[in-house]
């Protein structure tokens, strides 16, 4: 099996590692602060079985994420390097990058479509934000009010998490039968309208919810102590200016698996790209 991984975070980097030790044949490049061998060249034989480009964002201005790269490299080298009919598996792609995609016939996979790749990710995202909420405070989780806003794969988990760490867990979830679950499973459940009643009771605040939820309105109400991790995608749930204006402690949490546990995260892509193959087979 053949691999090309080409820049990104640390997780590219284990990914390009944990492929090595299976037996893969693996190039990686544009990855040399994270091993001097990831050198920022092109291999001279460009046939892999896949590509894996950087996630969950590819591009950014033109030029691919490399931040673990002592040279810089534009997306156009990429478009002319990677040869046509790739299966290339990344996130969010540029415009220059889908451009070339459409007109060389890449095959594009996106790994978050994958459920194995989405509940993987969610074990070091959960671990991260409650590790984020430690170091942040001069409390201990254990004991304190959490709030948990959603109730996905993520929210889920963070509260299973939070609950074994002895917090006091209340998760605010849209729809009855998720309440019904969030009951059963031992925490304090509520709907969005009962927020502002309860909102004041909290230490830690984790949101799981890409839409806003925090207004200034709730965050008024807030605890001048409180925490507040937004760990949703954008545009994210927080108004983080006027948390900013409150003098509350609100802040972003992104990419947490590549962050938080980067050997772990690259373990979960490598599991994905085996399913990936596996299924072009049949």
């Amino acid at each position: 099996m053949r691999l090309l991984v080409v820049g990104g975070d640390k997780r590219n980097g284990y990914l390009a590692k944990r492929a090595m030790e299976k037996g893969w044949q693996v190039d990686a490049v544009w990855l040399d602060q994270f091993d001097p061998a990831f050198v920022c060249q092109w291999p001279k034989d460009m046939d892999h079985d896949i590509v894996m480009l950087p996630y969950p964002f590819c591009e950014r201005d033109g030029m691919i994420l490399t931040p673990l790269a002592t040279q810089p490299l534009p997306a156009q080298d990429v478009a002319v390097q990677l040869p046509q009919k790739s299966r290339v598996l990344t996130g969010s792609l540029g415009d220059v990058l889908q451009s070339a995609a459409q007109l060389r016939h890449w095959q594009v996979l996106n790994p978050g479509w994958e459920e194995s790749f989405a509940v993987g990710n969610t074990v070091p995202s959960a671990e991260g934000a409650i590790s984020a909420a430690m170091t942040s405070s001069d409390t201990c989780v254990h004991g304190s009010a959490c709030l948990v806003l959603g109730y996905g794969r993520l929210g889920r988990l963070l509260a299973w998490m939070l609950r074994g760490l002895g917090a006091q867990v209340l998760v605010v979830a849209r729809k009855g039968k998720d309440r019904a679950w969030i009951r059963a499973e031992g925490h304090d459940a509520c709907d969005y309208p009962e927020l502002p009643r309860r909102i004041s009771e909290m230490q830690f605040v984790f949101n799981t919810v890409p839409a806003m939820v925090l207004d200034e309105a709730l965050l008024c109400i807030t605890r001048p102590g409180v925490r507040i991790i937004d760990l949703a995608s954008a545009p994210y749930g927080v108004d983080f200016d006027a948390a900013k204006k409150l003098g509350r402690k609100a802040w972003i949490e992104p990419s947490l698996p590549g962050r938080y546990a980067p050997s772990y995260a690259g373990g979960v892509l490598l599991e994905v790209i085996e399913e990936t193959l596996e299924a072009m087979k049949e």
